[in-house]
C-alpha cells in the first residue's frame, strides 16, 4: 500500500512537472514589450482626470516606456472621451442586486510626432462582472476596486496592441 502511494505521488509530481514546463508558464496579464521599445506620450483633454494618471501607471506597468518629454516620444496618444458605467446584471429572490455589470471605455487617437493621425479613432473596452454579496458589503466594494483595476490594465494592453500594430505597420 505503502510503495503505491508514493509511486502515485512521484507520478503526480512528474506529471505537474511536465505539464508546467512544456506548455510554457505565462503569467496571466503581464505583456512584455517585444522587439524595439515604443516610447510614448500620453495627454488628454482633461489633464486632471483620474483615468489619465491611472492609464500612464497600468502602461507602465505593462512595460511600455512613457516619455518624460513629448519631444521624445515616438507616438502621442490623445485620450478623446472615456465612458464608465455600472448596470444590475441579475437580482436575487428578493429583487435587489445579485450580480453587477462594470463596462469602461476609452476612445483614444494615436498620432505621430508631425502631429498626423496615424490611424482612425480607437475604442479600447472592457466588460466584466461581479457578484455582490449583501452580507458582506465591504468585500463586494473591495472585489469591485480590484476589478476596475484590473479593467484598467486590460485597456491599456488593448492600447499597446494597438500601437504594436500602428508601430509594425510603419515599420519602425
Amino acid at each position: 500500500m505503502r510503495k503505491k502511494f508514493h509511486f502515485f505521488l512521484t507520478c503526480f509530481a512528474l506529471f505537474s512537472l511536465l505539464t508546467n514546463t512544456s506548455c510554457g508558464w505565462q503569467v496571466r496579464g503581464h505583456d512584455y514589450p517585444t522587439g524595439d521599445a515604443i516610447k510614448l506620450w500620453l495627454e488628454s483633454e482633461d489633464t486632471q482626470h483620474i483615468l489619465l494618471q491611472e492609464l500612464i501607471q497600468a502602461l507602465e506597468k505593462s512595460g511600455l516606456i512613457i516619455s518624460k518629454r513629448k519631444q521624445d516620444a515616438d507616438y502621442v496618444v490623445v485620450i478623446i472621451e472615456h465612458r464608465n458605467n455600472r448596470k444590475i446584471g441579475t437580482y436575487n429572490s428578493g429583487f435587489r442586486a445579485a450580480e453587477y455589470r462594470l463596462l469602461e471605455e476609452v476612445d483614444f487617437v494615436v498620432y505621430n510626432l508631425e502631429g498626423f493621425p496615424v490611424g482612425a479613432k480607437s475604442t479600447a473596452s472592457i466588460e466584466r462582472a461581479f457578484n455582490f454579496i449583501e452580507q458582506d458589503v465591504m468585500a463586494s466594494s473591495y472585489e469591485e476596486r480590484s476589478l476596475k483595476s484590473r479593467m484598467k490594465l486590460e485597456i491599456a494592453r488593448q492600447i499597446i496592441v494597438h500601437l504594436r500594430t500602428i508601430h509594425g505597420k510603419s515599420g519602425k
